[in-house]
């Protein structure tokens, strides 16, 4: 979960930078539309709560190995994940 807000974060910092730069390049244009669309999506981006990530509760797993115990309960899935295992395992010399 912590790392999905820093991605949230990261995302955020980044459309900030490349905002700064649209807006200077839309100053130059003097284009009235173009500068309204442009500070509609930066709201709109900014806006966002980082708290709506933790309402997914189908992928709140500490760990993959959780993802990957939840999905494998499910037989297709148990059976395809066994057959990969054993396309990969290498074969033993005795």
């Amino acid at each position: 979960m912590l790392a999905r807000i820093e991605q949230d974060y990261a995302y955020k910092a980044s459309t900030a930078v490349a905002f700064e730069g649209y807006k200077k390049e839309v100053a130059n244009a003097n284009d009235e539309a173009l500068s309204k669309q442009l500070l509609e999506t930066a709201v709109s981006n900014f806006g966002e709560n980082p708290v709506r990530l933790y309402g997914n509760g189908n992928n709140n797993h500490a760990h993959p190995i959780e993802a990957l115990v939840e999905k494998i309960q499910d037989s297709e899935t148990r059976n395809f994940v066994v057959e990969m295992l054993k396309a990969i395992k290498p074969e033993f010399k005795k």
